[in-house]
């Protein structure tokens, strides 16, 4: 699913909630989220899998760092795509032209050539 272009100074936890991703994502599909979506899971009785804080004053259990090891594994994926679709300049400068959702455009086209180029070094 791909949402309109939005300012990148909109946080993703706001998108999040106004396109109402916690709702079209199947209950049985883990979210592997960062800390800063912190209470979708009891807003939208789903599944997610997030990284532990370390409390303050204390050191993180052995359990814990463990675990936050194995999620960022999982979500280093996603954080290599989502940079890989920014390489092509059109989609992280600001777009100036006023051709209407061009920027949209650009997002899959970017996303395709990254696709492309996953293909051909796999």
């Amino acid at each position: 699913m791909i949402t309109p272009t939005l300012k990148g100074s909109m946080h993703d936890k706001k998108i999040y909630d106004k396109y109402g991703f916690g709702d079209t994502i199947p209950k049985e599909i883990t979210q592997w989220l960062d800390t800063g979506f912190k209470g979708v899971e009891k807003r939208y009785d789903i599944t997610v899998e997030m990284p532990k804080k370390k409390p303050r004053g204390k050191p993180l259990s052995y359990e814990d760092r463990e675990n936050n090891k194995t999620i960022s594994a999982i979500r280093i994926t996603s954080e290599h795509a989502i940079g890989g679709i920014k390489r092509l300049g059109c989609v992280k400068d600001t777009y100036r032209n006023r051709i209407g959702n061009l920027e949209d455009k650009f997002i899959v086209v970017s996303a395709g050539i990254w696709n492309l180029e996953i293909e051909n070094v796999a």
